[in-house]
């Protein structure tokens, strides 16, 4: 039976089950022992570095809030969780240092940078304790995450590709050469990819063959995974990490 445990990346936490970018859904995939776990982070009005998707609160609470124009105890008075259900009533976006705190030691925290270079100095401060191979980045921003890894060189950062995500990424998609050698001139680790169809065996090896790591970004489907982690990918990002595991090793009894 192959062991796809290291490769499986909880996306927002195991957010299929707990409200995404919360403590609740990052904890619950530390005790599945789901061993990466990506998060999207913000910078508040006071640079605070906070856990979320978008760049106001709209789609996670009430009331709506610009990230980078509200102070981080305005943003705590929220609750980000009765979207999802009832039961998560009263969970709060949480700060980068609380997330960090629950960073165990054989956990990964891939952090998609959603805003510009300017959180740089802030995540420096927030990280400085935290081992090297415990953090990694993600950007879509090429200027980003080339920043990124200039700044942090021993930290792991992939860039982020659309793809054929939707109509419009795929016609302004450009050749997998020039996305490689992007990142080869950033000194980038790899690329994180789309679970589309332009992310085919071939596509992916042609990354590989230039020692550029390979993720991909996002399926729930188990077939979908399965094809992905077949092609040598170097991780796979799911909303459900726990419940892929298990279709992954049921399908390989």
């Amino acid at each position: 039976m192959k062991n796809y445990d290291s490769k499986i990346i909880a996306h927002r936490g195991a957010s299929f089950n707990a409200p995404e970018n919360t403590i609740r859904a990052i904890t619950l995939a530390w005790a599945q022992k789901i061993s990466k776990v990506e998060i999207d982070i913000h910078i508040t009005k006071d640079k605070r570095i906070v856990a979320i998707h978008d760049a106001n609160t709209s789609e996670v609470a009430v009331k709506h809030l610009n990230i980078k124009n509200t102070l981080f105890k305005e943003l705590q008075k929220l609750d980000v969780g009765s979207w999802k259900h009832k039961k998560w009533s009263g969970v709060k976006i949480p700060s980068i240092e609380e997330i960090l705190a629950t960073l165990p030691k054989f956990g990964v925290l891939i952090i998609e940078i959603k805003c510009g270079i300017e959180i740089i100095p802030y995540l420096r401060k927030a990280i400085k304790e935290i081992p090297s191979h415990q953090i990694e980045f993600i950007s879509f921003d090429y200027r980003v995450i080339s920043s990124i890894k200039t700044n942090f060189p021993k930290h792991k950062a992939l860039w982020l590709l659309d793809l054929d995500y939707t109509p419009e990424t795929r016609k302004n998609n450009l050749p997998v050469e020039i996305y490689i050698q992007k990142a080869l001139e950033a000194k980038l680790d790899g690329l994180n990819i789309w679970a589309g169809k332009i992310a085919n065996n071939n596509y992916i090896k042609k990354i590989k063959q230039h020692n550029l790591l390979v993720y991909i970004w996002s399926t729930n489907d188990p077939k979908v995974a399965k094809f992905f982690l077949n092609a040598k990918v170097d991780a796979l990002t799911t909303d459900r990490p726990l419940w892929i595991l298990q279709q992954l090793k049921k399908k390989d009894k």
